[in-house]
């Protein structure tokens, strides 16, 4: 899937049709506004599919354009396996999975847990975990969409048990608002998968001055002859 975002009005799209004939979904999108996100309200499919399949380990997932899946699949599996490794995850347990996207890893961790509660906030990326779900018959799993900071103090007002946590954040990390939900909820462990290790850094600093320990670190090479690393880290309550 190709997405090419332009500030105006695509010019020479045959031209570029052309040149990305092998490619299996190519979208345009349009975003005039001078900020640090890339996207823009408006996408146009020009050719091909209006979603990706991709299959990682047992399950298969579909992705729209405005979702994320990780580009390295053998690794993504590695690293969604040890997520759920590190969880641990108990039959009678509710688990609340943080920035789940399209619900990768709540598809990964639904067998070992009663409830899975996968938090969003892009929309299309929750209604593509609402269709994994379905495509994958999971039945434990529920998707809402918002910011984890709004949805997690929701939860816990609702008395929701939460045993717990896995986090997966884009680079700039979490919000403090949603790491103290944390220290406030019921959950007594936290998994946290990350692209960036200073703001990792940053969010276990946090997270250890309220009550948690840091137990295991493990990184996950996805981009080999890089100095780019994913990192799972668990976390216990002291």
């Amino acid at each position: 899937m190709v997405v090419v975002v332009t500030k105006g009005q695509l010019k020479k799209k045959n031209d570029l049709l052309s040149f990305l004939e092998d490619v299996d979904s190519v979208w345009h999108n349009e975003n005039a506004k001078d900020t640090n996100i890339i996207f823009g309200d408006k996408f146009t499919l020009l050719s091909g599919k209006q979603a990706l399949t991709e299959t990682i380990g047992e399950n298969r997932f579909s992705v729209s354009p405005q979702s994320f899946l990780q580009v390295n699949r053998v690794q993504t599996q590695a690293l969604y396996e040890t997520a759920r490794e590190f969880l641990a995850a108990k039959p009678e347990e509710t688990v609340v999975d943080a920035y789940c996207g399209v619900g990768t890893i709540s598809l990964f961790i639904a067998g070992d847990c009663k409830r899975v509660i996968g938090v969003e906030q892009v929309a299309p990326a929750i209604e593509d975990a609402k269709a994994n779900a379905q495509a994958n018959g999971v039945t434990n799993a529920e998707f809402v969409c918002g910011n984890v900071e709004d949805v997690l103090p929701r939860l816990i007002f609702e008395d929701t048990k939460i045993d717990a946590i896995v986090l997966d954040p884009p680079r700039k990390g979490c919000e403090e608002a949603a790491l103290a939900a944390i220290v406030k909820s019921s959950a007594n462990r936290v998994v946290y998968v990350s692209c960036n290790p200073a703001t990792l850094a940053r969010d276990c600093k946090y997270l250890a001055e309220h009550g948690f320990a840091l137990s295991v670190v493990r990184p996950v090479d996805m981009f080999p002859q890089t100095c780019h690393v994913e990192t799972v880290v668990r976390m216990k309550r002291a």
